[in-house]
């Protein structure tokens, strides 16, 4: 089985990046890596990246987009 790539965007989504490393997935962190985003499977975002939600519908066809609705 293959190891499924996820994109965390913003703040809150980045900070998950060591327990879902720890559960086996492989994590792009932000924009640090947009070259990148094309192997990413899912994509989470804090609730700040919303409005980047019709960029990332554009970039990332069919790929799932998860957002963090906060308190």
């Amino acid at each position: 089985m293959s190891e499924a790539s996820l994109l965390l965007l913003g703040a809150e989504a980045e900070a998950l990046a060591p327990r879902l490393e720890a559960s086996g997935y492989s994590c792009v962190l932000g924009d640090r890596q947009p070259g990148h985003w094309r192997r990413c499977h899912l994509a989470v975002l804090s609730a700040s990246e919303a409005p980047r939600i019709p960029e990332l519908q554009q970039r990332l066809p069919g790929v799932p987009l998860l957002l963090d609705l906060g308190d």
